[in-house]
């Protein structure tokens, strides 16, 4: 692997080579899933609880709402699927907030203690390796977040069960799982990011220097580790079912409709694939 601290980088960003925006995403395999059929009106709670917080109409134009009920499918209660949506919510929000304050970034980013190491990585001089950048991307990308939900809404608690924490499966299907959540994200939310200005690192760009590849190759080595973080979860998922715990096995379930939810969602909202909702943006050197 290149040394990147050292080595003169192949792929600058300059206005005049906008070639980190020149890939496709190809060979994925998405599995089209069905939304949380037990609260069938959470894209109007929603609406309602933002427009009580704005004193203003909120219309959740881009569908966002859609994320939650594709990536929660088994969540029952509409107490639980709402703080969920609103939580979501939130933090899409947050991450336009700090995309829209390019030049103030530095500020939030010290205002917003848990964002600071992955903003430093996306905004900073100094290009990590994918291992520098993994260690950050696996506590900040919010899958520890899902987590917590899942777990409130199943009353599963994992610590009830010596037998599950000590056992390597438990560690390692969190950990591709979160991978494969992180993956799919910075793959698909990439063009979105780059024309926003957030991202000056971003996974793509980190890839085209560590490996010498130009951006399509970068997305299509992107694509094979999200096909083998998957078959990694999914291996370590099948481990943790041998206990024969009923709550256990549902949170397994649970995680894997939530990858692949969200791998289906980022298919097809219009915030990654509507890239004309971004055409007064401009590469940033």
């Amino acid at each position: 692997m290149a040394d990147c601290k050292s080595n003169e980088l192949i792929y600058r960003r300059d206005d005049l080579n906008d070639q980190i925006l020149a890939f496709e995403i190809r060979g994925v395999i998405v599995e089209p899933v069905d939304p949380n059929q037990y609260v069938p009106n959470a894209k109007v709670l929603l609406e309602t609880f933002m427009s009580d917080i704005k004193g203003a109409p909120h219309k959740d134009a881009q569908d966002l709402t859609d994320y939650t009920r594709l990536s929660f499918p088994n969540m029952k209660h509409q107490d639980d699927v709402t703080t969920l949506n609103m939580w979501n919510m939130f933090t899409f929000l947050l991450d336009d907030f700090l995309e829209s304050q390019t030049t103030k970034l530095e500020y939030w980013v010290r205002y917003l203690g848990f964002y600071a190491e992955t903003e430093m990585v996306k905004t900073g001089d100094h290009m990590p390796t994918l291992d520098e950048y993994d260690a950050l991307r696996i506590v900040d990308c919010g899958y520890i977040v899902m987590q917590v939900f899942l777990y409130g809404s199943a009353k599963f608690d994992p610590d009830d069960y010596p037998e599950i924490v000590t056992d390597e499966a438990w560690t390692m299907f969190n950990t591709w799982a979160a991978r494969h959540f992180y993956y799919v994200n910075d793959l698909y939310s990439s063009k979105k990011e780059i024309l926003l200005h957030q991202g000056k690192y971003t996974l793509i760009y980190i890839i085209m220097c560590n490996y010498k590849c130009d951006a399509q190759g970068a997305a299509d080595k992107l694509v094979d580790m999200i096909d083998g973080a998957w078959t990694l979860a999914i291996k370590y998922g099948d481990a943790l079912r041998s206990h024969n715990i009923p709550l256990l096995h549902q949170y397994v379930t649970d995680i894997v409709c939530f990858l692949k939810g969200h791998l289906y969602w980022s298919t097809i909202t219009p915030r990654y694939n509507k890239l004309s909702l971004y055409d007064n943006y401009q590469l940033q050197p």
